[in-house]
């Protein structure tokens, strides 16, 4: 096997949730400043989204509440990351990766003037997972991988999650289609 068929690109963003999740509960608790609980200082809130200097812009994707949140994102992301990588490059899925999830906080902060997100903090990467099923299922016309998005929707509305976490699904649903529908575009137009 050589280097370049080895999927790099989602070893490095499963490498980078394991290390943020669990390295994560190595600072110190008084550091921070939201009830010192460091994983609630990574997360990302919709009211304050440059929160922590910008950090939790990018590192509330990595990281998950414990081993089972981390699982089953894994479960989910690492086939989906590594067929598009398969098809594309590894570069390819750590852009996609975080333009699914600048995508869904951008339409979490504005959804925050609509909806009352305030007082609730959203970490991990279920809405990228949502967003690579709906982006793959869609580009592919594989509607069962799109059937994906819908099952973290149907679980989380079943197991009453918060609001924000429920609408960071559906905003990771419509990234994925806004993702799939701006590839497609530029993909019919001849320069």
């Amino acid at each position: 096997m050589n280097t370049l068929s080895r999927p790099l690109g989602t070893i490095i963003l499963t490498l980078l949730c394991l290390l943020i999740t669990f390295g994560v509960n190595l600072f110190d608790t008084s550091l921070f400043s939201f009830n010192g609980n460091p994983l609630l200082s990574f997360s990302f809130m919709p009211e304050f989204p440059f929160r922590n200097q910008g950090i939790t812009l990018y590192l509330s994707a990595f990281v998950h509440m414990g081993v089972e949140h981390l699982l089953i994102n894994m479960v989910f992301f690492i086939p989906l990351a590594m067929m598009i990588e398969r098809k594309y490059s590894g570069k390819h899925i750590i852009l996609i990766f975080f333009s699914l999830h600048l995508m869904t906080l951008s339409l979490l902060s504005i959804l925050h003037f609509v909806m009352d997100l305030r007082g609730t903090a959203f970490l991990g990467m279920s809405h990228i997972v949502v967003g690579l099923s709906a982006f793959w299922g869609l580009l592919n016309k594989r509607y069962l991988i799109l059937g994906i998005s819908f099952l973290f929707l149907i679980v989380g509305y079943w197991q009453e999650q918060s609001t924000l976490v429920q609408m960071s699904h559906l905003c990771g649903l419509l990234s994925g289609v806004l993702l799939m529908a701006r590839r497609s575009l530029w993909a019919n137009v001849n320069l």
